[in-house]
C-alpha cells in the first residue's frame, strides 16, 4: 500500500468527523440565513440543541419555583451558559453536547418542592441526586418517566406522602434512597418490578405494614434497610432470591411474629439488624450457616429459647449483640469459637450457669457485656488475656468468689463494672496498672479489706463507687498529689470505714461524693460524729500543706449511742408535727384502704369517684401510658377531677417500679404549691386500686394539641410563649426555692396540660427526685427520648442542668410545632463551631400553621427560641440555670429588633450570649 493511503487510512481513524465533513461537503455560506452550516452533521447538532434547550427551560422553570434563597447557589444556572456547563449538570454524548444524564445537587440548602420539576423534559437522565437538601411536599408521580435513571437519592429532606408506585416503571433502576423524610403509606409492591435494583434505602420515615411479596423477584438486591419506620410484618417471602443481599437492616420498627428459619439462606449477608421490635420465639439454628456474617444485631427484642451454639460457626463475626431479650439456660462454650469478636453483648436476658471457661480466647473483645443475668460460679481468671478489652460489665449477676487481679492485664480497659454481685475478698491492689480506666463500680458486693491508695493513683478515674460492701480501715489519702485521677463521683457509703473524714478528697474535687453509712467515720460536719480528740482536717489557700490528721476512732464508742438518742428525739418530734397536721388532711387507715384526699371525707370520696367512673370503665379514660391510666371523673358536687389509676404489674420488677413512680409523685405533689404545677387533690391506695387525684384540665396535653392540625392553627404566638413562660416558672421553682431542690426528669410535652385559656402546668411526677447536696444522685435512665440530656448517655449522675436540657428541646417544640429532632442534631451550638443550618432563617422552622409573627409577638418569639438554644449546649455547665431563664424570660424586650424573616438560627445559637 503506497504511503500517502496508509496516511490517509490512519488519520480517518483518528479523526473521522473531520474526513464525514469532506465527504460531504465543506462549509459553506447559506444565502438565506448568512449562517456557516455543515451538511449531515449539522442535523444531529440542531436535535441536540434543540433538546439542550427544552431541558434547560424546565430545570429554569423549577429554579424559579425554588426558595429565593435557594437561588444564588445555582447562580450559573442562566441562559448565557450552556446548559452542559451547570452546577452540578453532566451531559452525554460527544464534546458534552448530548442530553443531560447527571443532575447532582447534593447538600446546597435547597427549599421547594419538586412538583414544578417537569421530569417528562429530563428522558435521559441517569442519575439524579437532591439529597440533603430542604425539599418537601409529595414526589410527584410523573417522577416515573424518568425511563433510563439508574440511581435515585431524595434522603435526608422533608418529603412526604407516599412512594409512587410509578417509580416501578423505572426498570432501570440500581439504586434508591429515600431516606430521612417524612414519607408514610405502605411500600408500593410495584418496587419489585425494578429487577435490576442492588440497594434499596428507605429508613427512617413513616412507613407502615410490611415488606411486599412482590419483593422475593429482587434477587440482584445487596442492600435492603427499611430501618426505623412503623412496620408491623416480617417478609412472608422465600428468602433465597436474596441470596445475594449483605446488607437487611429492619430495626427500630414495630415487627412481631419469629425470625424465619430459613434465614440460613441469606448466605452472602454480613450485616443483620432486627433490634428494637416485638420480635418472639426462638433465634434459628440456620443462622450459623451464614458464614460471611459481620454484625448481628437481634437485641431489644422478646426472643425466648437459647443462644444457639450454631453461631459458633460464624466464624468471621465481629459484633454479637442479643441483649435485652428473653434468652435463658446458659452461655454456649461455642461461643468462643468466634476468633474474630470484638463485641459481646448477652445483658439483660435470663441466662443462668458460669462463664464459658474458655472465653478468654476471644483475644480481639474489646466489649463484653453478661450484666443483668442470672450468672454464677467466678469471675474466669482468663478474661485478663482479652488485652484489647475496653469496657467489661458483669453487672448484677450473681458471681462469687474474688476478683481475679489478672483484670490488670487488660491494659486498655476504660469500664469495668461488676456490681451487684456476691463477690467477697478484698480490691486487687493490682488495678493501679490500668492507667485509661475512668469508671470502677464494685458496688453492692461483698467485698471486705482496705481500700488500697493505688486507686487514688488511677490517672483516668472519674467515677469510682464502692458503696454497699463491707470495706473497713480509714481511707489512705495522705497527701493532696497522691489523687492523680481526674475523679468527678465518689461513692463510698455503706461500709464499715473508720477514722478521720479525708477531706483531701472533696478539696480536691469538683463532683459528689458520699461517705454516708460509714459510722466509724468522724468529722465535725452534720452527719458525721464529732472527732473529740483532733479537728476535721484543714487545708491552707495552695491547697498543697495538710494539718491534724490523729485518727479519732476511740471516741466513737461514745459517740455513736449520742446519736441513736438524738435521732429517736428527732423522730419523736416529727411524729408529733404530722400528727398535728393530719386534722388538715383527713387521712383514713385501715387493714383495707389508704386514702387522703384533701378537704374530702375519705371513705365518701373514694366511693364517689369509683361511681363516677362506672369501676374505671374505659369510656371515661382520656389517655393511657406505660403505668397508668387517667379518667375523667365528674362528681356529684360538680366538681370535675383526673384520677390517674395505677396499671397493675405484670411481674415484680414492674410491681415495684409503678409503686415506686406513685409514692414518688405523692411526696412531690404534697410538698410543692405552684401557679404552674398540677394542683394535687390527694391519692388511694388500696388492694384492688391505687390512684391520684388532681385538677382536671380542659384543654389536654401539650403534645395533643401540637399534633392536631385545627388545634395547632388557633394556637398563637403568644399563647405559645405564655405556655414557655409557665413551665420555665414552674421549673425554676422545684429547683431553686424547693429544699431539697426537686428534679423533674420527665420534661415533655407530654407532661405539659393546659387549661382552657391555655396556661400551661406541668404534671406526672412519677419520676421526679429530691436533689440531695450530700449524695452523688446517681441513678438509672428515665424520661423520654429526644428530651433527655445527652449526658445521660454516658453517665446516670443526674442534675438540675438535664431539666434544664428537656426545657430546651419543649421551647423549640412549642415553637416549630413539632419535635425538633432533625433542628437539633444539625445545628452547632459550640460557640467556636459551624453548621451546614447556620445560615437558615428563623421563619424556616417556625410553625407553618400559623401566620409568622410580628412586632410585639416576634420579639418574644426570637428571645424564646435564642433561650431554648442556650439550653442545648453538650456541655452542662454552658446551660443557664431555670432561675436565669425564668427572670430572661419575665424581663420586657421592647427594644429587641428584628423578624423571623431577617434573623438567622445561627445568630441565635451563639453561646457566646445567654438569658440574663
Amino acid at each position: 500500500m503506497a504511503a500517502p493511503l496508509k496516511k490517509l487510512l490512519a488519520a480517518l481513524v483518528r479523526f473521522p468527523f473531520v474526513f464525514l465533513v469532506l465527504l460531504v461537503g465543506s462549509p459553506n455560506n447559506s444565502p438565506a440565513t448568512g449562517k456557516t452550516s455543515f451538511v449531515g452533521a449539522v442535523h444531529s447538532g440542531d436535535n441536540r440543541d434543540m433538546a439542550i434547550g427544552k431541558e434547560a427551560e424546565a430545570l429554569l422553570r423549577w429554579k424559579s419555583s425554588l426558595d429565593s434563597r435557594s437561588r444564588p447557589v445555582l447562580s450559573s444556572w442562566n441562559t448565557s451558559i450552556p446548559a452542559c456547563h451547570w452546577t452540578g449538570i453532566s451531559c452525554g454524548g460527544p464534546y458534552s453536547t448530548g442530553s443531560i444524564v447527571v443532575l447532582n445537587l447534593a447538600e446546597l440548602s435547597l427549599k421547594g418542592t419538586l412538583h414544578n420539576l417537569d421530569f417528562s423534559s429530563l428522558p435521559k437522565l441517569v442519575s439524579l441526586d437532591l439529597s440533603r437538601n430542604m425539599l418537601f411536599g409529595t414526589i410527584p408521580s410523573n417522577i416515573g418517566n424518568l425511563s433510563h435513571l439508574r440511581y435515585l437519592d431524595l434522603s435526608q429532606n422533608y418529603l412526604s406522602g407516599s412512594i409512587p408506585a410509578s417509580i416501578g416503571q423505572m426498570s432501570s433502576l440500581l439504586e434508591i434512597s429515600l431516606a430521612n423524610n417524612e414519607l408514610n403509606g405502605t411500600i408500593p409492591p410495584e418496587l419489585g418490578q425494578c429487577l435490576l435494583l442492588r440497594h434499596l434505602d428507605l429508613s427512617c420515615n413513616k412507613l407502615t405494614q410490611g415488606i411486599p411479596v412482590e419483593f422475593s423477584r429482587l434477587d440482584n438486591l445487596q442492600l435492603l434497610d427499611l430501618s426505623r419506620n412503623s412496620l408491623s410484618k416480617l417478609p412472608l417471602i422465600s428468602l433465597r432470591r436474596w441470596w445475594r443481599l449483605v446488607t437487611l437492616n429492619l430495626s427500630q420498627n414495630v415487627l412481631f411474629g419469629t425470625i424465619p428459619s430459613n434465614i440460613g439462606n441469606l448466605s452472602h449477608l454480613r450485616y443483620l439488624d432486627l433490634s428494637n421490635n416485638h420480635l418472639s420465639g426462638s433465634i434459628p439454628a440456620s443462622i450459623g450457616q451464614m458464614s460471611s456474617l459481620l454484625n448481628i444485631s437481634l437485641a431489644n427484642n422478646e426472643l425466648n429459647g437459647t443462644v444457639p451454639p450454631e453461631l459458633g460457626d460464624c466464624m468471621s463475626l465481629q459484633h454479637l449483640d442479643l441483649s435485652c431479650n428473653k434468652l435463658s439456660q446458659s452461655i454456649p462454650e461455642d461461643i468462643s469459637k468466634l476468633d474474630n469478636l470484638q463485641l459481646l453483648n448477652l445483658s439483660q436476658n435470663m441466662l443462668f450457669g458460669t462463664i464459658p471457661s474458655n472465653i478468654g480466647s476471644l483475644f480481639k473483645l474489646y466489649h463484653l457485656d453478661l450484666s443483668h443475668n442470672y450468672l454464677s460460679g467466678s469471675i474466669r481468671a482468663s478474661i485478663g488475656q482479652m488485652s484489647h478489652l475496653l469496657s467489661i460489665s458483669l453487672a448484677n449477676n450473681e458471681l462469687t468468689g474474688a476478683i481475679p487481679p489478672g483484670l490488670r492485664l487488660c491494659a486498655n480497659l476504660q469500664y469495668l463494672n461488676l456490681s451487684g454481685n456476691m463477690l467477697t475478698l478484698s480490691i486487687p491492689g493490682e488495678f493501679s496498672g490500668l492507667d485509661d480506666l475512668q469508671l470502677l463500680d464494685l458496688s453492692r458486693n461483698s467485698l471486705s479489706g482496705y481500700i488500697s491508695d493505688t486507686l487514688w493513683k488511677l490517672r483516668s478515674l472519674k467515677i469510682l463507687d464502692l458503696s454497699h460492701n463491707m470495706l473497713s480501715g480509714s481511707i489512705m489519702c495522705t497527701n493532696v498529689d497522691q489523687i492523680k485521677s481526674p475523679l468527678s463521683s465518689i461513692d463510698l457509703s455503706y461500709n464499715r470505714l473508720e477514722g478521720l473524714l479525708p477531706l483531701c478528697i472533696p478539696l480536691r474535687l469538683d463532683g459528689i461524693i458520699v461517705f454516708s453509712h460509714n459510722a466509724g467515720l468522724c468529722c465535725d460536719i452534720a452527719g458525721f460524729a464529732p472527732c473529740k480528740q483532733a479537728p476535721c482536717p484543714t487545708i491552707d489557700n495552695d491547697h498543697k500543706k495538710w494539718r491534724n490528721r490523729e485518727s479519732v476512732t476511740t471516741n466513737m464508742i461514745v459517740v455513736i449511742p449520742v446519736l441513736i438518742l438524738l435521732s429517736m428525739a428527732f423522730g419523736i418530734v416529727y411524729w408529733l408535727k404530722n400528727r398535728k397536721g393530719s386534722k388538715e388532711s383527713a387521712i383514713l387507715t385501715s387493714n383495707e384502704f389508704l386514702l387522703a384526699i384533701w378537704s374530702y371525707d375519705g371513705r365518701i370520696a373514694y366511693r364517689k369517684i369509683i361511681a363516677a367512673v362506672e369501676d374505671f370503665d374505659s369510656k371515661y379514660c382520656i389517655s393511657a401510658g406505660a403505668y397508668a391510666s387517667v379518667y375523667k371523673a365528674e362528681l356529684a358536687t360538680d366538681r370535675v377531677v383526673a384520677v390517674k389509676k395505677l396499671h397493675a404489674g405484670h411481674d415484680d420488677e414492674s410491681e415495684t417500679a409503678t409503686h415506686k413512680a406513685f409514692k414518688s409523685e405523692i411526696r412531690t405533689l404534697t410538698e410543692v404549691r405552684h401557679r404552674n404545677i398540677v394542683k394535687f387533690y390527694g391519692f388511694c391506695s388500696t388492694p384492688r386500686h391505687s390512684f391520684l387525684v388532681y385538677e382536671f384540665l380542659g384543654s389536654g396535653s401539650l403534645q395533643g394539641l401540637l399534633t392536631d392540625d385545627d388545634d395547632a392553627a388557633g394556637f398563637g404566638w403568644l399563647e405559645r410563649v405564655n405556655i414557655v413562660k409557665g413551665i420555665a416558672n414552674a421549673l425554676c421553682y422545684l429547683h431553686h426555692e424547693c429544699s431539697p431542690p426537686i428534679l423533674h426528669r420527665d420534661v415533655s410535652s407530654k407532661n405539659v396540660l393546659l387549661d382552657d385559656e391555655y396556661e400551661a402546668r406541668l404534671s406526672d411526677f412519677g419520676t421526679a427526685r429530691f436533689l440531695k447536696p450530700d449524695s452523688s444522685n446517681w441513678t438509672t435512665f428515665v424520661g423520654t427520648f429526644g428530651y433527655a440530656a445527652p449526658e445521660l448517655a454516658y453517665t446516670m449522675n443526674v442534675n438540675e442542668k438535664c431539666d434544664v436540657y428537656s426545657f430546651g428541646v419543649l421551647t423549640l417544640e412549642t415553637i416549630m410545632g413539632r419535635h425538633p429532632a432533625d433542628l437539633i442534631s444539625s445545628i452547632s451550638f459550640s460557640p467556636s463551631a459551624s453548621s451546614s443550618t447556620d445560615l437558615l432563617r428563623l421563619k424556616d422552622v417556625l410553625d407553618p400553621r400559623i401566620p409568622s409573627p410580628r412586632n410585639e409577638a416576634a420579639s418574644e418569639v426570637i428571645f424564646v427560641v435564642k433561650v431554648a438554644f442556650s439550653c442545648l449546649s453538650y456541655r452542662p455547665e454552658f446551660r443557664p440555670t431555670m432561675k436565669q431563664i425564668s427572670q430572661g424570660l419575665s424581663a420586657r424586650r421592647l427594644s429587641l429588633q428584628g423578624s423571623p424573616e431577617e434573623t438567622e438560627l445561627g445568630e441565635l445559637a451563639d453561646l457566646r450570649s445567654l438569658c440574663p
